[in-house]
Protein backbone atom coordinates (compact mmCIF):
# COMPACT_ATOMS: atom_id res chain seq x y z
CA UNK A 1 0.00 0.00 0.00
CA UNK A 2 1.25 3.24 -1.00
CA UNK A 3 0.63 6.86 1.38
CA UNK A 4 1.51 10.04 -0.82
CA UNK A 5 1.95 13.10 0.63
CA UNK A 6 1.10 16.37 -1.10
CA UNK A 7 0.63 20.05 0.01
CA UNK A 8 -1.15 23.39 -1.07
CA UNK A 9 -1.39 26.93 0.45
CA UNK A 10 -4.29 28.36 0.34
CA UNK A 11 -5.82 31.62 1.72
CA UNK A 12 -7.63 31.75 4.91
CA UNK A 13 -10.94 32.79 3.36
CA UNK A 14 -11.90 29.20 2.35
CA UNK A 15 -12.82 29.38 6.34
CA UNK A 16 -14.62 32.74 6.68
CA UNK A 17 -15.03 32.10 10.59
CA UNK A 18 -11.65 31.08 10.58
CA UNK A 19 -10.41 33.87 9.02
CA UNK A 20 -12.20 36.42 10.84
CA UNK A 21 -11.44 35.67 14.63
CA UNK A 22 -7.50 34.72 12.86
CA UNK A 23 -7.74 38.97 11.93
CA UNK A 24 -8.91 39.58 15.28
CA UNK A 25 -5.98 37.79 16.94
CA UNK A 26 -3.77 38.96 14.84
CA UNK A 27 -4.86 42.45 15.64
CA UNK A 28 -4.91 41.79 19.13
CA UNK A 29 -1.68 40.49 20.23
CA UNK A 30 0.32 43.63 19.37
CA UNK A 31 -1.81 45.82 21.34
CA UNK A 32 -1.41 42.96 24.15
CA UNK A 33 1.92 42.58 24.00
CA UNK A 34 2.56 46.28 24.81
CA UNK A 35 0.08 46.35 27.80
CA UNK A 36 1.54 42.98 29.51
CA UNK A 37 5.32 45.00 29.03
CA UNK A 38 4.52 48.01 30.49
CA UNK A 39 3.82 46.04 33.83
CA UNK A 40 6.65 46.26 35.92
CA UNK A 41 6.35 42.59 36.96
CA UNK A 42 6.17 39.42 34.81
CA UNK A 43 3.23 37.47 34.70
CA UNK A 44 2.57 33.32 33.89
CA UNK A 45 5.84 32.87 31.37
CA UNK A 46 3.72 29.23 30.07
CA UNK A 47 1.11 31.19 28.74
CA UNK A 48 2.84 34.31 27.22
CA UNK A 49 5.06 31.40 25.67
CA UNK A 50 1.97 29.66 23.81
CA UNK A 51 0.02 32.88 23.08
CA UNK A 52 3.61 33.78 21.09
CA UNK A 53 3.64 30.18 19.59
CA UNK A 54 -0.04 31.04 18.31
CA UNK A 55 0.89 34.54 16.95
CA UNK A 56 3.67 32.85 14.70
CA UNK A 57 2.12 30.75 13.41
CA UNK A 58 -1.55 32.34 12.42
CA UNK A 59 1.23 34.75 10.92
CA UNK A 60 1.87 32.61 7.91
CA UNK A 61 -0.01 31.19 5.16
CA UNK A 62 -2.56 28.44 5.31
CA UNK A 63 -0.99 25.06 4.32
CA UNK A 64 -2.82 22.27 4.14
CA UNK A 65 -1.03 18.89 4.09
CA UNK A 66 -2.60 15.72 2.10
CA UNK A 67 -1.34 12.50 3.74
CA UNK A 68 -3.50 10.18 1.48
CA UNK A 69 -4.08 6.08 0.13
CA UNK A 70 -6.58 7.96 -2.32
CA UNK A 71 -6.93 11.06 -3.86
CA UNK A 72 -9.21 13.65 -2.06
CA UNK A 73 -9.85 16.78 -4.04
CA UNK A 74 -9.05 20.04 -1.79
CA UNK A 75 -12.11 21.38 -3.10
CA UNK A 76 -13.59 19.47 -0.71
CA UNK A 77 -11.81 20.56 2.04
CA UNK A 78 -13.03 24.16 2.20
CA UNK A 79 -16.47 26.27 3.42
CA UNK A 80 -16.40 28.75 0.75
CA UNK A 81 -15.84 27.38 -2.79
CA UNK A 82 -16.14 30.61 -3.83
CA UNK A 83 -12.81 32.49 -2.08
CA UNK A 84 -9.90 32.14 -4.19
CA UNK A 85 -8.65 28.79 -4.58
CA UNK A 86 -5.33 30.09 -5.83
CA UNK A 87 -2.24 28.64 -3.85
CA UNK A 88 0.54 31.34 -3.11
CA UNK A 89 4.31 31.04 -2.95
CA UNK A 90 5.12 30.88 0.62
CA UNK A 91 8.45 29.04 1.69
CA UNK A 92 6.55 27.74 5.10
CA UNK A 93 2.87 27.76 5.80
CA UNK A 94 0.50 26.97 8.79
CA UNK A 95 0.22 23.15 8.57
CA UNK A 96 -3.19 21.81 9.11
CA UNK A 97 -2.43 17.61 8.52
CA UNK A 98 -5.62 16.03 6.86
CA UNK A 99 -4.86 12.06 6.61
CA UNK A 100 -7.53 10.84 4.15
CA UNK A 101 -7.75 6.85 4.86
CA UNK A 102 -10.25 4.54 2.12
CA UNK A 103 -10.88 1.35 2.88
CA UNK A 104 -13.98 -1.57 2.41
CA UNK A 105 -15.14 -1.82 6.12
CA UNK A 106 -13.15 -2.16 10.06
CA UNK A 107 -11.31 -5.43 9.39
CA UNK A 108 -8.10 -6.77 10.28
CA UNK A 109 -6.37 -5.44 6.77
CA UNK A 110 -7.73 -1.63 7.10
CA UNK A 111 -6.38 -1.77 10.67
CA UNK A 112 -2.74 -2.65 9.31
CA UNK A 113 -3.33 0.46 7.11
CA UNK A 114 -4.56 2.58 9.68
CA UNK A 115 -0.92 1.25 11.38
CA UNK A 116 1.08 2.57 8.55
CA UNK A 117 -0.62 5.68 8.46
CA UNK A 118 0.07 6.20 12.26
CA UNK A 119 3.58 5.24 11.34
CA UNK A 120 3.71 7.61 8.19
CA UNK A 121 3.29 10.60 10.64
CA UNK A 122 5.51 9.56 13.31
CA UNK A 123 8.28 9.78 10.48
CA UNK A 124 7.66 12.60 9.55
CA UNK A 125 7.10 13.97 13.05
CA UNK A 126 3.47 15.36 12.28
CA UNK A 127 1.68 17.47 14.95
CA UNK A 128 -1.55 19.66 15.62
CA UNK A 129 -3.79 20.13 14.23
CA UNK A 130 -4.25 16.79 12.90
CA UNK A 131 -7.77 15.34 10.63
CA UNK A 132 -8.53 11.89 9.87
CA UNK A 133 -11.11 11.11 7.08
CA UNK A 134 -11.99 7.84 6.91
CA UNK A 135 -13.89 7.06 4.07
CA UNK A 136 -15.01 2.97 3.68
CA UNK A 137 -17.39 1.37 1.10
CA UNK A 138 -19.34 -0.27 4.13
CA UNK A 139 -20.59 2.65 6.62
CA UNK A 140 -18.74 1.77 9.87
CA UNK A 141 -21.46 1.49 12.98
CA UNK A 142 -21.18 3.56 16.26
CA UNK A 143 -19.09 1.39 18.30
CA UNK A 144 -16.96 1.06 15.22
CA UNK A 145 -16.44 4.61 15.11
CA UNK A 146 -15.54 4.70 18.67
CA UNK A 147 -13.50 1.67 18.09
CA UNK A 148 -11.33 3.57 15.22
CA UNK A 149 -11.33 7.11 17.21
CA UNK A 150 -9.53 5.00 20.25
CA UNK A 151 -7.22 3.79 18.24
CA UNK A 152 -5.97 6.89 16.42
CA UNK A 153 -5.54 8.33 19.23
CA UNK A 154 -4.17 6.26 21.32
CA UNK A 155 -1.44 5.21 18.92
CA UNK A 156 -0.42 8.89 18.21
CA UNK A 157 0.03 10.97 20.78
CA UNK A 158 -1.28 13.70 19.07
CA UNK A 159 -4.86 14.60 19.76
CA UNK A 160 -6.96 14.26 16.30
CA UNK A 161 -10.11 14.72 15.00
CA UNK A 162 -11.67 11.95 13.26
CA UNK A 163 -14.63 12.52 10.44
CA UNK A 164 -16.55 9.26 9.04
CA UNK A 165 -17.29 9.79 5.63
CA UNK A 166 -16.12 12.35 2.56
CA UNK A 167 -19.00 14.31 2.89
CA UNK A 168 -17.78 18.29 1.80
CA UNK A 169 -20.16 20.12 4.32
CA UNK A 170 -18.88 17.66 6.82
CA UNK A 171 -15.17 17.50 6.13
CA UNK A 172 -14.67 21.27 5.67
CA UNK A 173 -17.03 22.29 8.80
CA UNK A 174 -15.06 20.17 10.75
CA UNK A 175 -11.98 21.39 9.64
CA UNK A 176 -13.15 24.62 10.54
CA UNK A 177 -14.65 24.46 14.14
CA UNK A 178 -11.31 22.58 14.57
CA UNK A 179 -9.47 25.69 13.78
CA UNK A 180 -11.71 28.04 15.69
CA UNK A 181 -11.65 25.90 18.81
CA UNK A 182 -8.21 26.28 18.77
CA UNK A 183 -8.16 30.07 17.99
CA UNK A 184 -10.92 30.52 20.63
CA UNK A 185 -8.37 28.95 23.40
CA UNK A 186 -5.64 30.92 22.25
CA UNK A 187 -8.19 33.97 23.14
CA UNK A 188 -9.18 32.30 26.46
CA UNK A 189 -5.36 32.48 27.46
CA UNK A 190 -5.20 35.76 26.82
CA UNK A 191 -8.19 36.66 29.22
CA UNK A 192 -6.39 34.82 31.49
CA UNK A 193 -3.63 36.76 31.16
CA UNK A 194 -5.55 39.71 31.30
CA UNK A 195 -7.96 38.67 34.86
CA UNK A 196 -4.53 37.57 36.65
CA UNK A 197 -3.70 41.13 36.72
CA UNK A 198 -6.82 41.39 38.97
CA UNK A 199 -8.81 45.36 38.64
CA UNK A 200 -8.77 48.54 40.13
CA UNK A 201 -10.99 49.59 42.87
CA UNK A 202 -11.87 53.19 44.07
CA UNK A 203 -8.06 55.02 45.33
CA UNK A 204 -7.62 57.40 48.34
CA UNK A 205 -4.68 59.68 47.20
CA UNK A 206 -4.65 61.22 50.50
CA UNK A 207 -3.53 57.91 52.62
CA UNK A 208 -0.10 58.27 53.87
CA UNK A 209 2.16 55.69 54.56
CA UNK A 210 3.21 56.64 57.80
CA UNK A 211 -0.70 56.12 58.45
CA UNK A 212 -0.15 52.52 58.79
CA UNK A 213 2.46 52.79 61.78
CA UNK A 214 0.00 53.56 63.80
CA UNK A 215 -2.57 50.87 63.29
CA UNK A 216 -3.19 47.87 65.25
CA UNK A 217 -1.75 45.32 62.81
CA UNK A 218 1.36 46.72 62.45
CA UNK A 219 2.00 47.47 66.65
CA UNK A 220 1.17 43.66 67.45
CA UNK A 221 3.66 42.47 64.83
CA UNK A 222 6.22 44.46 65.76
CA UNK A 223 6.25 43.09 69.26
CA UNK A 224 5.52 39.83 68.27
CA UNK A 225 8.98 39.92 66.21
CA UNK A 226 10.65 42.02 69.82
CA UNK A 227 9.37 38.83 71.34
CA UNK A 228 10.95 36.33 68.40
CA UNK A 229 14.28 38.59 68.55
CA UNK A 230 13.89 37.77 72.55
CA UNK A 231 13.73 34.27 72.52
CA UNK A 232 16.51 34.15 70.25
CA UNK A 233 18.62 35.94 72.40
CA UNK A 234 17.66 33.67 75.27
CA UNK A 235 18.72 30.83 73.52
CA UNK A 236 22.44 32.46 72.78
CA UNK A 237 22.71 33.61 76.25
CA UNK A 238 21.76 30.24 77.50
CA UNK A 239 24.53 29.29 75.41
CA UNK A 240 27.04 31.05 76.62
CA UNK A 241 26.10 30.00 80.39
CA UNK A 242 26.95 26.45 79.27
CA UNK A 243 30.20 26.87 76.93
CA UNK A 244 28.12 25.50 74.32
CA UNK A 245 29.20 26.20 70.60
CA UNK A 246 32.03 28.82 71.95
CA UNK A 247 34.28 28.33 69.75
CA UNK A 248 37.37 30.53 69.95
CA UNK A 249 36.68 32.25 66.53
CA UNK A 250 32.95 33.18 67.72
CA UNK A 251 33.51 33.87 71.50
CA UNK A 252 34.02 37.74 70.75
CA UNK A 253 31.35 38.16 68.34
CA UNK A 254 28.92 36.48 70.93
CA UNK A 255 30.39 38.76 74.07
CA UNK A 256 30.20 41.92 71.22
CA UNK A 257 26.37 41.53 70.36
CA UNK A 258 24.47 38.14 71.44
CA UNK A 259 21.25 40.36 70.29
CA UNK A 260 22.35 41.51 67.51
CA UNK A 261 23.11 37.36 66.40
CA UNK A 262 19.49 37.45 66.61
CA UNK A 263 18.13 40.62 64.88
CA UNK A 264 16.47 38.67 61.79
CA UNK A 265 16.25 41.58 59.25
CA UNK A 266 14.64 39.42 56.94
CA UNK A 267 11.52 38.83 59.07
CA UNK A 268 11.02 42.16 59.53
CA UNK A 269 11.20 43.49 56.10
CA UNK A 270 8.64 41.03 55.98
CA UNK A 271 6.54 42.66 58.86
CA UNK A 272 6.64 45.89 56.98
CA UNK A 273 5.95 44.70 53.32
CA UNK A 274 2.63 42.82 54.73
CA UNK A 275 1.70 45.14 57.43
CA UNK A 276 2.41 48.28 56.10
CA UNK A 277 3.66 48.60 52.37
CA UNK A 278 1.01 46.16 51.02
CA UNK A 279 -2.46 47.53 52.23
CA UNK A 280 -0.86 51.12 51.67
CA UNK A 281 -0.26 50.52 48.13
CA UNK A 282 -3.72 49.03 47.60
CA UNK A 283 -6.00 51.94 49.12
CA UNK A 284 -3.85 54.76 47.29
CA UNK A 285 -3.14 52.83 44.56
CA UNK A 286 -6.65 50.79 44.19
CA UNK A 287 -4.67 47.57 42.91
CA UNK A 288 -5.15 44.18 44.46
CA UNK A 289 -2.65 42.99 46.90
CA UNK A 290 -0.98 40.22 45.25
CA UNK A 291 -0.18 42.73 42.62
CA UNK A 292 1.82 45.14 45.14
CA UNK A 293 3.08 41.80 46.14
CA UNK A 294 4.31 41.17 42.69
CA UNK A 295 5.91 44.84 42.04
CA UNK A 296 7.90 44.60 45.35
CA UNK A 297 9.36 40.87 44.28
CA UNK A 298 10.08 42.61 41.23
CA UNK A 299 12.14 45.26 42.59
CA UNK A 300 14.17 43.25 44.60
CA UNK A 301 12.92 44.47 48.08
CA UNK A 302 13.98 41.94 50.69
CA UNK A 303 17.76 42.95 49.21
CA UNK A 304 16.67 46.14 49.21
CA UNK A 305 15.38 46.71 52.67
CA UNK A 306 18.58 44.91 53.88
CA UNK A 307 20.97 47.63 52.03
CA UNK A 308 19.28 50.49 53.06
CA UNK A 309 17.94 49.52 56.99
CA UNK A 310 20.62 51.85 58.67
CA UNK A 311 22.44 51.17 62.00
CA UNK A 312 20.68 53.68 63.39
CA UNK A 313 17.56 51.60 63.19
CA UNK A 314 19.07 48.80 64.12
CA UNK A 315 20.78 49.78 67.18
CA UNK A 316 17.23 51.20 67.89
CA UNK A 317 15.06 47.69 67.76
CA UNK A 318 18.27 45.93 69.80
CA UNK A 319 17.58 48.59 72.24
CA UNK A 320 13.73 48.43 72.63
CA UNK A 321 13.88 44.91 73.07
CA UNK A 322 15.24 45.59 76.85
CA UNK A 323 11.67 47.25 77.32
CA UNK A 324 8.69 44.93 78.60
CA UNK A 325 6.66 42.68 75.92
CA UNK A 326 4.33 45.25 76.35
CA UNK A 327 5.94 48.19 75.32
CA UNK A 328 3.80 51.64 74.31
CA UNK A 329 2.73 51.79 71.52
CA UNK A 330 4.41 55.03 70.84
CA UNK A 331 8.04 53.21 70.86
CA UNK A 332 6.44 51.12 67.93
CA UNK A 333 5.47 53.83 65.49
CA UNK A 334 8.73 55.18 66.29
CA UNK A 335 10.87 52.39 65.43
CA UNK A 336 8.67 52.16 62.11
CA UNK A 337 8.87 55.80 61.45
CA UNK A 338 12.73 55.45 61.45
CA UNK A 339 12.38 51.97 59.17
CA UNK A 340 10.13 53.57 56.57
CA UNK A 341 13.07 56.89 56.67
CA UNK A 342 15.48 54.07 55.49
CA UNK A 343 13.37 53.14 52.61
CA UNK A 344 12.84 56.70 51.38
CA UNK A 345 13.74 55.51 48.00
CA UNK A 346 11.95 52.00 47.73
CA UNK A 347 8.93 53.65 48.60
CA UNK A 348 9.36 56.01 45.86
CA UNK A 349 10.05 53.29 43.73
CA UNK A 350 7.10 51.75 44.93
CA UNK A 351 4.57 54.39 44.22
CA UNK A 352 5.90 54.73 40.42
CA UNK A 353 5.31 51.53 39.56
CA UNK A 354 2.11 51.41 41.63
CA UNK A 355 0.44 54.17 39.44
CA UNK A 356 1.58 52.81 35.95
CA UNK A 357 0.01 49.20 37.10
CA UNK A 358 -3.21 51.56 38.01
CA UNK A 359 -3.08 53.11 34.50
CA UNK A 360 -2.54 49.48 33.03
CA UNK A 361 -4.59 47.78 34.60
CA UNK A 362 -7.80 50.11 33.05
CA UNK A 363 -6.49 49.68 30.02
CA UNK A 364 -6.77 45.82 30.17
CA UNK A 365 -10.24 46.02 30.96
CA UNK A 366 -10.81 47.76 28.10
CA UNK A 367 -9.09 44.70 26.14
CA UNK A 368 -10.87 42.16 28.50
CA UNK A 369 -14.23 43.39 26.94
CA UNK A 370 -12.86 43.38 23.39
CA UNK A 371 -11.50 39.69 24.02
CA UNK A 372 -14.44 38.65 25.52
CA UNK A 373 -16.95 40.00 22.65
CA UNK A 374 -14.89 37.64 20.49
CA UNK A 375 -15.38 34.79 22.51
CA UNK A 376 -19.09 35.12 22.48
CA UNK A 377 -18.91 35.17 19.23
CA UNK A 378 -17.10 32.10 18.63
CA UNK A 379 -18.81 28.67 18.76
CA UNK A 380 -16.57 27.83 21.59
CA UNK A 381 -16.65 30.82 23.93
CA UNK A 382 -18.13 29.00 26.42
CA UNK A 383 -15.95 26.11 27.15
CA UNK A 384 -13.13 28.74 28.44
CA UNK A 385 -15.33 30.82 30.20
CA UNK A 386 -13.90 28.25 33.56
CA UNK A 387 -11.05 30.53 33.35
CA UNK A 388 -12.69 33.44 34.35
CA UNK A 389 -14.22 31.73 38.19
CA UNK A 390 -11.28 32.32 40.33
CA UNK A 391 -10.36 29.74 42.93
CA UNK A 392 -12.37 29.62 46.45
CA UNK A 393 -11.34 29.40 50.07
CA UNK A 394 -13.41 26.92 52.07
CA UNK A 395 -15.26 28.67 54.48
CA UNK A 396 -13.78 25.97 57.54
CA UNK A 397 -10.24 27.71 55.59
CA UNK A 398 -11.32 30.79 56.23
CA UNK A 399 -12.30 30.29 59.93
CA UNK A 400 -8.88 28.92 60.47
CA UNK A 401 -6.97 31.68 59.06
CA UNK A 402 -9.27 34.35 60.91
CA UNK A 403 -8.14 32.42 64.20
CA UNK A 404 -5.06 33.30 63.82
CA UNK A 405 -3.84 35.07 67.00
CA UNK A 406 -0.88 37.86 66.38
CA UNK A 407 0.50 37.48 63.02
CA UNK A 408 3.24 39.06 60.35
CA UNK A 409 1.07 38.64 57.83
CA UNK A 410 -2.86 39.96 57.86
CA UNK A 411 -5.13 42.04 55.88
CA UNK A 412 -7.83 44.39 56.42
CA UNK A 413 -10.63 42.49 54.91
CA UNK A 414 -11.18 38.37 54.00
CA UNK A 415 -11.43 39.91 50.50
CA UNK A 416 -8.02 40.87 50.37
CA UNK A 417 -7.00 37.20 51.89
CA UNK A 418 -8.78 35.85 48.61
CA UNK A 419 -6.27 38.01 46.11
CA UNK A 420 -3.50 36.95 48.27
CA UNK A 421 -4.74 32.83 47.85
CA UNK A 422 -4.53 33.31 44.35
CA UNK A 423 -0.89 34.12 44.44
CA UNK A 424 2.25 32.76 45.53
CA UNK A 425 3.65 34.97 48.32
CA UNK A 426 6.71 35.04 51.03
CA UNK A 427 4.67 36.69 53.39
CA UNK A 428 5.04 34.55 56.38
CA UNK A 429 2.12 33.82 59.80
CA UNK A 430 3.36 33.98 62.98
CA UNK A 431 0.90 32.68 65.14
CA UNK A 432 0.28 33.68 69.08
CA UNK A 433 1.49 30.25 69.39
CA UNK A 434 4.69 30.93 68.86
CA UNK A 435 4.71 33.93 70.85
CA UNK A 436 3.99 31.92 73.63
CA UNK A 437 6.94 29.94 73.65
CA UNK A 438 8.62 32.96 75.88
Amino acid sequence: MSIDCRRSFESWRVYPRVHYFRKRFLDLYPRFQRVIGSLPFNINSDLIGKIDEAFKWYQNDLEIVYIENAFLPRENTFVDLNADLQSTRSATGSQVILCYVQGQSINENFIQILGHFIDYLHNVNASEPLVWIVDLANRPSGSEQEFVTSYINTKKEVISRVIFGSGQLEIATTISDYIEENLADILGLIVYCLLSVGTVHAKDTDVNVNDYLHKGLFQSAMNAYKLEHKTADKAIAEKMETGEELLPRNIHAVHKSSAEMALDEKHLSMLLRCNVLIPYSVHKYGIPAKIVNLILDAIDYEELFVKYLSQNSKDAILQSCSIPHKLHNLTCVTLGEGIIKDMSTVIQDLNAKCETTNQTITVMKKMLFEVNSYLEQTTFGDDVNWISKPPNCTTKFEEGFIKVGRSFLHWNSLQQFHDLFKTRTRCETYSGERSKKS
